[in-house]
């Protein structure tokens, strides 16, 4: 079955008269077809604006907050969609700060993923709401952010997962 095709039931009843009793049988059969609601999310790469270190002078402090919206596609109105984001270089961090991906060469600093304004937290689920046939856009934002380790110029790469679970 396609992903885009409707849910769909089909049955069939036959009617059964034994002989010898007299009585009537009926025989009912049913094949049930239900469509994956599957939603499509559109992967983005996004690069920052350099920062200035000085921008970045202390453990903690945050600069250049840029919006990284996620188009999402749905086949159908009225999906329940619950979203969740999560670190593609490590499955276990539960915080909002990914992880320095390959190519990475700058130290004491990690891109910090935002959902309205506040910083995620990895593999928490939130409510998106129900979809909309067509393309609607998840709004997410990333940032810099200052870790304890010295600062050293150079390039910062982090990967994000975004899940979407249907109900």
């Amino acid at each position: 079955m396609s992903a885009g095709a409707p849910p769909r039931i089909v049955g069939s009843t036959r009617m059964i008269e034994p002989a010898s009793r007299g009585t009537v049988n009926h025989e009912h059969s049913f094949n049930v077809t239900v469509a994956s609601p599957a939603c499509t999310l559109t992967s983005r790469i996004t690069e920052l604006a350099g920062v200035m270190a000085a921008h970045l002078a202390h453990e903690g402090d945050t600069a250049l907050e840029q919006a990284i919206d996620v188009h999402m596609e749905c086949p159908f109105d009225g999906i329940g969609v619950v979203l969740s984001l999560g670190d593609a270089g490590s499955a276990s961090n539960q915080g909002s700060e990914l992880t320095p991906a390959s190519g990475s060469t700058a130290g004491g600093v990690r891109l910090q993923v935002l959902r309205n304004g506040a910083p995620v937290k990895f593999h928490q689920t939130w409510v998106h709401g129900n979809s909309t046939k067509g393309g609607q856009v998840i709004p997410l934002s990333v940032r810099y952010r200052r870790t304890k380790e010295p600062l050293s110029a150079g390039l910062i790469v982090g990967e994000a997962v975004l899940k979407a679970d249907y109900r």
